[in-house]
């Protein structure tokens, strides 16, 4: 009766030790993955970005989160000085071929000096195609 409980408690402890070795184990992978993706800036700008879409405040606001969230990416993404001009900021992806992104800016542009009003719709499409730059444009 006495191996019994020997073999039983024997089991025991392994089957208790595998399970704390199984648990280590999916943790440090699963610590891995985030730090993977903290590390991946796309996200955190598509995640910023998807706050602003999600976002109840005015056109105005809704456009200068949006400037400060492209100029984060333009400085993440291809070293731009965040505080250059978008014309400046315009010939440097001309030079680069970024149509994409040179429309992006002109759109700042047309908005920062028409003097019109912005509209809700202005916005919602300016955020389209600063998403459609962050599905193209890798860090």
């Amino acid at each position: 009766m006495a191996q019994y409980n020997i073999i039983i408690l024997v089991i025991l402890a392994f089957l208790l030790i595998t399970v704390i070795l199984i648990s280590i184990f999916l943790l440090d992978r699963k610590k891995k993955q985030l730090k993977r993706e903290m590390n991946d800036k796309n996200k955190v700008h598509r995640k910023s970005l998807d706050k602003l879409k999600k976002s109840k405040k005015s056109s105005s606001e809704q456009v200068n989160e949006l400037d400060k969230l492209s100029r984060k990416f333009f400085r993440d993404a291809f070293h731009i000085n965040p505080n250059l001009e978008y014309s400046e900021i315009i010939g440097f992806f001309k030079k680069k071929n970024k149509r994409k992104i040179v429309n992006y800016c002109n759109s700042f542009i047309n908005l920062y000096y028409t003097g019109e009003k912005i509209s809700k719709n202005k916005v919602k499409e300016m955020i389209s195609q600063f998403d459609d730059i962050l599905r193209k444009e890798r860090i």
